[in-house]
């Protein structure tokens, strides 16, 4: 799938689900895999997709290939670095789009971000003037995942580390990004088996803190 005026997205899938207890990105939903659904949503949008695995990562890789085999699309890279925190898995995606104008950063433990949702984040960013340095999602004045970023932002995200994703490089720019009204959706990942259980049960969605 050709890529989106040079916008590739990134979906991070390289966690230890230390607090689920097994691989999260395996569990079901709706018919798929938690994985199986951002990258759906990703390639769905119209976004090349470089999805970087680490924790049961041959588990996802394979997944993955009997969804989309050979999708021209998709790309799967492998951090073996995961254990360090979502920051490295972040640079591994930019390295796979040095030559992207701007990614769209996915978490993969977010099942219900449709490609429409990654859409309008697209859309205002490629409307904007100037370029924002990225377009983030928010509900009910909460904001969430995923984030546009624009490859000004990428040399910053190279002096990251641990696990704080994105977040102060947010906060450094606050006043130039720009923010989206979408739906809870944007504010739903699976931590844990309470997480879960509620994924399971209709209309149970709660806000949480945002993870890039």
């Amino acid at each position: 799938m050709e890529k989106t005026r040079g916008i590739t997205a990134v979906v991070l899938a390289a966690g230890t689900s230390a607090r689920m207890g097994r691989p999260k990105l395996l569990l079901e939903y709706a018919g798929r895999t938690l994985v199986e659904h951002a990258v759906a949503a990703a390639l769905g949008a119209g976004l090349g997709t470089v999805v970087v695995t680490g924790h049961a990562g041959p588990e996802v890789r394979a997944v993955l290939a009997k969804s989309w085999p050979d999708h021209p699309g998709l790309q799967v890279m492998h951090n073996p670095e995961y254990r360090s925190g979502m920051a490295s898995s972040l640079r591994v995606g930019l390295e796979a789009s040095r030559r992207a104008r701007a990614v769209v950063v996915c978490l993969a433990d977010q099942p219900l971000v449709t490609a429409q949702t990654i859409r309008r984040l697209v859309d205002t960013y490629l409307s904007a003037s100037p370029v924002p340095p990225a377009v983030v999602p928010v509900y009910r004045g909460a904001r969430g995942n995923p984030v546009l970023l624009d490859s000004s932002l990428f040399p910053a995200v190279d002096d990251l580390s641990g696990d704080t994703g994105a977040r102060d490089i947010l906060r450094r720019h606050a006043h130039d990004i720009l923010h989206v009204e979408c739906g809870p959706e944007v504010l739903v990942d699976v931590d844990t088996p309470g997480d879960y259980r509620g994924l399971l049960r209709p209309g149970d969605i709660r806000p949480q803190d945002p993870n890039l």
